[in-house]
């Protein structure tokens, strides 16, 4: 008994050591920590219940004692960690509020303006628009919102977008594109081309045909015409739109309608036009102009989806041999056997030559490089001066 009572009062007196060496900051929060805690105990109905305001007091003054009286509190650390992972989980999450958060009214409201103002604009032309302003959205959502507003698809309004050729019909439309083959055309650059492209609007065309995607959306926010547009990849071959992935990229850059190249030669990617009109179909609002040499290429384009036929490729492919002017022939025949627009195009050079198209059959007349590009006419006027007398490169000719 001796022996345990001296045990004691050594501990004892080694406790009062150790609180002598201590701070008074440290010794005062000891003191308030050991009366909040007898207060919560003598909340003994039915037991001690701590509160929202007692695990902040607690958590605030705890951290404040040495390591060793930390451990024989009212709460061990343990239950202080998990206070504060519950209290950061808290934080990082929406409380009372299942799913995802509501879609502001404002953007509902411009995804309802694009659709109903666009009839043409699918999930995806919305989505880009929409991104184009700031506004991060999911086609799924866009989709949402659409039904929800009782507003269908693109494919179900597809009938309001072919309104577009009723706007080319009997108009001249201009291929706004710097020569293929000269990679140092001063003309090569969208800003360029989208001034052209306003002058010629200004001038009365009712469409534009446009290379590259860049060319595109420039030209696209600088007319209010339909813009045909295309991706030229390469020089032989099928090099116009020749891909699925080149017409889709083109649709994406603004194009209303896509042209894609419909002959029956192999294509880059070894698919075939159909498996380009079926990935425009089922991914844009795009519509398909089907460039052919022959009538056979032309029915068969129809038949794989084309909305339109265009003679873009007469005179350039091994089932067409070249002529020095329009294939007025394959335009009339092309009319008399489709029932889609014919759409002239290929060394239309002046007025004679478009009236001729339109008396073939055309629903409308393409002219490029005779209106647009200086290079290509430049070197057409120069050999007939007598400056150009035994020049080269003005006999070389274009």
């Amino acid at each position: 008994m001796s022996l345990r009572m001296l045990y004691l009062m050594f501990c004892r007196l080694a406790e009062w050591l150790t609180l002598l060496a201590k701070t008074s900051a440290a010794k005062d929060m000891e003191i308030l920590v050991l009366r909040h805690e007898n207060a919560v105990l003598r909340r003994a109905n039915p037991r001690p219940r701590l509160d929202w305001a007692d695990r902040a007091t607690l958590s605030a003054l705890i951290r404040l004692l040495p390591r060793a009286v930390r451990m024989h509190r009212l709460v061990t650390p343990a239950t202080l960690l998990r206070w504060h992972r519950r209290l950061v989980a808290h934080h990082w999450t929406y409380p009372n509020r299942p799913g995802r958060p509501p879609i502001d009214a404002a953007i509902v409201a411009l995804v309802e303006q694009m659709a109903r103002d666009n009839p043409g604009w699918g999930y995806q032309r919305i989505q880009g628009e929409l991104h184009g302003l700031g506004h991060r959205i999911g086609t799924s959502t866009i989709r949402r919102i659409l039904n929800r507003l009782g507003i269908p698809p693109a494919p179900q309004r597809r009938d309001e977008m072919m309104s577009v050729f009723d706007d080319l019909a009997g108009g001249l439309v201009i291929s706004c594109q710097p020569l293929l083959n000269e990679p140092d055309d001063p003309m090569r650059d969208p800003y360029v081309q989208a001034r052209v492209a306003a002058a010629v609007v200004r001038g009365g065309a009712v469409a534009v045909r446009v290379n590259g995607t860049a060319d595109v959306a420039a030209i696209r926010a600088a007319v209010d015409v339909p813009v045909i547009g295309l991706h030229k990849h390469g020089v032989d071959g099928v090099f116009i739109t020749p891909t699925a992935a080149h017409a889709l990229d083109v649709a994406a850059a603004g194009a209303h309608i896509v042209a894609v190249d419909a002959t029956d030669r192999p294509r880059p990617d070894g698919r075939s036009f159909a498996d380009t009109v079926r990935a425009l179909r089922e991914h844009t609002d795009a519509l398909v102009l089907a460039d052919v040499s022959t009538v056979e290429e032309g029915v068969a384009a129809v038949r794989a989806g084309a909305d339109a036929v265009a003679t873009t490729l007469s005179g350039y492919t091994p089932a067409s041999p070249p002529t020095d002017g329009p294939d007025l022939t394959l335009v009339a025949r092309l009319a008399g056997a489709l029932a889609v627009p014919v759409i002239a195009e290929g060394r239309y050079r002046d007025a004679e030559q478009i009236g001729q198209a339109f008396a073939a059959g055309a629903h409308s007349v393409v002219m490029g490089n005779a209106v647009t590009s200086p290079l290509w006419i430049t070197r057409r006027l120069v050999p007939a001066t007598p400056a150009a007398a035994g020049s080269p490169d003005a006999a070389a000719g274009p």
